[in-house]
């Protein structure tokens, strides 16, 4: 039984068939933001993200035909803004840094305070700093891993993917990360 087509499966198909532009411009509109924020995670500077994003989509159209359909487009354009994220800071030499506006919102979301007193959000704060802090310091395989699974909410087998490796080595990669991250925590709150 064949599987069902998705929208992005029929764009594809008329960009690959017919050479279509605006079935790619589609696809373009729906997933760039996802992408900007990706890359805005890596290298910390929207204006960046924002042009390797533009190269991420140019990769993903010249790429198309390599597309084989055995995860989602959106998994498959993602490994690409990854890899292009990583390659910049390779280039430039930069230090990989994480978080942005965005995901201290989320990471603020996991430390969620009981009251909201000002020393709680004051001590809130402190530790968001300390685990977006840990993060930033993670190996990259652990950092993409934790990323994708703790900020963007991605389920094992989609890193798996994106990162090309066995789900074991996800769930590896993330139990260490967790456990690099809840010791920071610990030395830090242990000591207050």
């Amino acid at each position: 039984m064949a599987k069902p087509s998705n929208i992005d499966d029929k764009l594809i198909k008329l960009i690959l068939t017919k050479g279509d532009k605006s079935a790619y411009d589609i696809l373009v509109v729906k997933y760039q933001n996802k992408i900007v924020s990706i890359v805005n995670s890596f290298v910390k500077n929207l204006q960046e993200a924002e042009d390797l994003t533009q190269e991420v989509f140019i990769k993903a159209y010249i790429h198309l035909k390599s597309f084989k359909g055995n995860s989602s487009f959106y998994t498959w354009l993602h490994r690409i803004a990854i890899n292009t994220a990583k390659s910049y800071l390779i280039k430039k030499k930069r230090a990989v840094i994480v978080s942005t506006d965005d995901e201290n919102e989320d990471i603020d979301g996991i430390i969620s305070t009981s009251t909201h007193s000002s020393l709680d959000i004051l001590l809130g704060n402190k530790l968001s700093a300390i685990i977006q802090r840990t993060i930033s310091l993670l190996p990259e395989s652990l950092k993409i891993s934790f990323i994708c699974r703790e900020i963007y909410g991605m389920n094992y087998s989609d890193i798996a993917k994106i990162l090309d490796c066995p789900l074991g080595t996800v769930r590896s990669r993330l139990f260490r990360a967790r456990e690099i991250v809840n010791k920071e925590i610990k030395k830090h709150t242990n000591t207050e």
